[in-house]
């Protein structure tokens, strides 16, 4: 991440100098496991500068807050949760910037999750196997032709191999609160054999909604799943419980489970072939 770039952006926008001297405040650089992998375009690592912390908040914050109407002092996203992580960040070498990030957070150096913040996972915590969650899974919507989300996903592997994680997890978000879509999304999932039934998880009560799951697809609901979801999919991973509506984020979660045992071989391949 260039700092002149930061400067820039900070010289335009007073502001964000506060957010950034607040963050430098408060915020301990972190990096339990080191991640580099570089292309032409693209250098794909674990942030450890306060630079690429701030600038991948800026970025998480106009893809998850800002466009919803949801308000945040800072003007980045940022939670209790962020100093304690890995953050991988995708920087566009031409661009200068990062463009995309994925969050990372595995049980060899910590036993909270977020997810614990939707759902009821103890059931899956308590099972044998290091377990890795993802989250906050961000990429600039100029730079949504598959080669970043690939990147981001070869970081992941190199960083379940360096954690000897077994399961990767998190929640998985779909940008709806339509209690028919959320429905009509379960229905699908079930329909293609994506609900997982080797653990009983379920939202927690603040996050749970009634839904009438019995009937058929609703005709005109179309069923899209967002990019990142979808890899997750392809991996063989599966769907665990009824969503949790998360309000503050204006979309429903997918508790979603990832055994790297029973990975799709070709995923594992093209991602995870040195685990």
């Amino acid at each position: 991440m260039s700092t002149q770039y930061l400067l820039g952006t900070c010289i335009r926008f007073p502001s964000i100098i506060r957010s950034y001297l607040k963050l430098t405040s408060f915020f301990k650089l972190n990096e339990n496991y080191t991640i580099k992998i570089e292309t032409d375009r693209y250098l794909l690592k674990t942030a450890n500068h306060y630079s690429e912390i701030f600038q991948l908040l800026l970025l998480r914050y106009r893809n998850f807050l800002s466009r919803s109407g949801t308000f945040m002092s800072f003007g980045i996203d940022l939670d209790e949760f962020d100093s304690t992580c890995d953050h991988l960040i995708v920087i566009d070498k031409v661009k200068k910037k990062i463009c995309g990030t994925y969050r990372l957070r595995a049980s060899t150096y910590t036993d909270i999750f977020y997810s614990e913040n939707e759902f009821d996972l103890n059931d899956f915590l308590k099972i044998p196997g290091i377990k890795l969650e993802l989250g906050r899974a961000c990429i600039d919507k100029q730079c949504r032709d598959g080669a970043v989300i690939n990147l981001l996903w070869k970081g992941i592997g190199l960083y379940a191999k360096k954690s000897q994680a077994r399961f990767l997890f998190g929640c998985s978000s779909i940008k709806t609160l339509n209690k028919d879509i959320a429905s009509s999304y379960y229905r699908y999932f079930k329909a293609n054999n994506l609900i997982g039934t080797k653990y009983k998880i379920f939202p927690l009560p603040q996050y749970k909604e009634n839904l009438d799951c019995s009937k058929e697809l609703i005709n005109n609901i179309k069923i899209e799943l967002p990019p990142l979801l979808r890899t997750y999919l392809a991996g063989g991973a599966k769907i665990y419980g009824s969503p949790a509506f998360d309000y503050s984020f204006k979309c429903i979660d997918f508790l979603t489970i990832l055994d790297l045992n029973q990975l799709n071989l070709s995923f594992k391949r093209r991602f995870f072939k040195e685990i």
